[in-house]
């Protein structure tokens, strides 16, 4: 996993919008969130296009899922192959 894909990842597995409220996620089934591409590229201090590469190349790898078309409303999820290679990456924030 790149250093931008685990960014990315450790950003919407502790998101406050999760249902477990920013807690370390114990499931892919945990971590589903809006994808906020604006703020998640900020966050990162990458454009959203940048982010779009992320994102493609994590659905690519079969590590999260988005819904799309639905315009603020834009979700991002992890799959279970994306969580257990979350949780088992030494830079994922368990902390």
């Amino acid at each position: 996993m790149t250093n931008l894909e685990i960014k990315f990842m450790n950003i919407i597995a502790r998101c406050e919008m999760n249902q477990i409220n920013g807690a370390v996620p114990e499931s892919a089934h945990d971590v589903n969130t809006y994808t906020w591409a604006d703020e998640r590229a900020a966050d990162m201090g990458i454009s959203e296009k940048a982010l779009g590469g992320v994102i493609a190349s994590l659905i690519q790898k079969d590590f999260i899922a988005c819904t799309t078309g639905e315009g603020d409303d834009n979700g991002t999820c992890f799959l279970d192959a994306g969580f257990e290679a979350w949780n088992a990456h030494p830079a994922a924030d368990k902390a």
